[in-house]
C-alpha cells in the first residue's frame, strides 16, 4: 500500500495515495465566522471552495509547526483538506500487519488501522471518518450557539 505520511508529536499519521487527489504548499484562506477553531476556514481551487480542517490543532499535543502542507482529498471528498504538520512523504507499506487502532488520544476517532514497518507505527487515517468527525465538531458548535 501507498500511503502519504507525517510526522505529528510522537506519533505518525499516513492517508492512502488513492484517497488524495493533491498536496499544495499554502493557499489563500478566508476564515468562517463562528467557525470551530480546529478549522482554517476555506480557499478556492479551480472553481472549487474547500474546507481546511486543521490536524494539528485538532489532534496535535499542543506543538507548533513552522512549516505544513494542505493534503486535498479525492472523490467523493473534493470540497475537504486538511492542513498537516511539516512535509508529507511518499511511503510504502506492503506487507505491512494491519492491526486495531490503539491510540487512546482523541486521534482515534479518525483512525482505520495501525500499520507496522519494521519498528516503525503508522495510523491510518480513514477520509470518511476524518470527513464525519469534522461535520461533527461543526454540529456540536452549532447547538453550543
Amino acid at each position: 500500500m501507498q500511503v502519504l505520511a507525517f510526522a505529528c508529536g510522537d506519533q505518525t499519521f499516513c492517508i492512502r495515495i488513492t484517497d488524495v487527489s493533491e498536496v499544495l504548499e499554502s493557499a489563500p484562506v478566508f476564515s468562517l465566522p463562528r467557525a470551530p477553531s480546529d478549522f482554517d476556514g476555506v480557499f478556492q481551487l479551480r472553481g472549487r471552495i474547500i474546507t481546511l480542517f486543521n490536524f494539528v490543532r485538532c489532534f496535535g499535543s499542543g506543538t507548533e509547526y513552522s512549516d505544513s502542507q494542505i493534503v486535498l482529498f479525492a472523490e467523493p471528498y473534493l470540497h475537504f483538506a486538511i492542513r498537516v504538520p511539516g512535509i508529507v512523504e511518499s511511503v510504502s507499506l506492503a506487507g505491512a500487519i494491519q492491526e486495531p487502532p490503539r491510540s487512546q488520544d482523541k486521534s482515534a476517532a479518525i483512525l482505520e488501522a495501525q500499520l507496522r514497518r519494521g519498528e516503525d507505527l503508522y495510523n491510518l487515517i480513514s477520509i470518511s471518518r476524518a470527513v464525519f468527525y469534522a461535520g461533527a465538531l461543526v454540529q456540536s458548535q452549532e447547538s453550543a450557539v
